[in-house]
């Protein structure tokens, strides 16, 4: 239930952000854009949001069928609702893996910007599937910003994650590779810009802990924490997607962060989840919840 989701996201997040829509609209009206896994919760949510700058092209690549066909058809009618006939919109089935596809869309399109979103993410998941994490995030990064750079792109925005910081899991290690990578290119003092936008955990997008705690609560299972001390930075969706908007606006820095106030305890989101839901949690002073 979205409705749900909201209530969550403003009662752990208790901050007000004012962004630059006016001037962001300005940079992104007839560009070229292209956005890596645009099918997905994130990249979804970028897709919409520049839409509604009026781009002269949006290029929207993923490699799930599903995704992209949902992305497809909410467009359609966003497109409906906006009245926007002059944006053109292709929707390509591909891996950033496949270095020769990628580049018969960079030769046909030359996009003018690139939103890298496009990723794996289940840091559980990635801990047992190293070589396709590696081959996803790193490899097809690369891909992606070796044709970037050859085509002469002004924006390459990578988006990363705060686990990319002194990283102790596979995924935190693939992004900071990147990361790494991304910060030597701009230091060669290049016509482009390539910058990198830092997220923490981003409420109900795919790979956030808490759509596993709400299918834990509807099923009546146990919720499964790391620890109970764990604690992370959380954001909303639509912070997460204006902040990465908000970086088109400056060039003095490579890598940009959210001030997001104080960790939030993963123990405390489960009991307020719970409480949302109208229960209680079990324990021994509520052997019924």
């Amino acid at each position: 239930d979205f409705n749900k989701f909201s209530i969550l996201a403003s009662e752990l997040i208790d901050r007000k952000i004012d962004f630059s829509k006016d001037e962001i609209s300005v940079i992104l009206k007839n560009k070229v854009t292209l956005i890596t896994g645009g099918g997905g919760s994130l990249g979804s949510s970028l897709v919409k949001n520049v839409l509604q700058s009026n781009p002269k092209k949006i290029i929207i690549i993923d490699n799930n069928e599903y995704n992209l066909f949902k992305i497809k058809e909410e467009l359609r009618k966003l497109n409906i609702f906006y009245n926007n006939n002059n944006t053109s919109l292709d929707y390509k089935l591909i891996s950033i893996n496949d270095y020769s596809g990628l580049e018969n869309i960079f030769i046909e399109n030359k996009p003018d910007l690139i939103f890298h979103a496009g990723a794996y993410k289940h840091v559980n998941l990635l801990e047992n599937n190293i070589y396709s994490a590696y081959k996803n995030n790193i490899s097809g990064s690369f891909n992606l910003i070796k044709l970037s750079r050859e085509f002469n792109c002004e924006r390459f925005i990578f988006i990363s994650t705060d686990k990319a910081v002194n990283p102790t899991s596979i995924m935190g290690k693939t992004k900071r590779i990147i990361e790494n990578y991304i910060t030597f290119i701009q230091s060669q003092n290049l016509d482009q810009y390539f910058s990198i936008v830092r997220f923490g955990n981003v409420i109900n997008s795919n790979g956030s802990v808490i759509p596993i705690f709400e299918k834990q609560i509807i099923d009546r299972q146990p919720i499964t924490l790391t620890h109970p001390d764990v604690t992370r930075f959380f954001m909303s969706i639509d912070e997460a997607i204006n902040l990465v908007l908000e970086t088109l606006r400056y060039k003095k820095n490579v890598i940009y962060v959210l001030n997001m106030g104080k960790p939030i305890k993963i123990l405390d989101i489960a009991k307020k989840l719970v409480s949302i839901y109208g229960l209680k949690i079990k324990d021994s002073d509520n052997p019924n919840g």
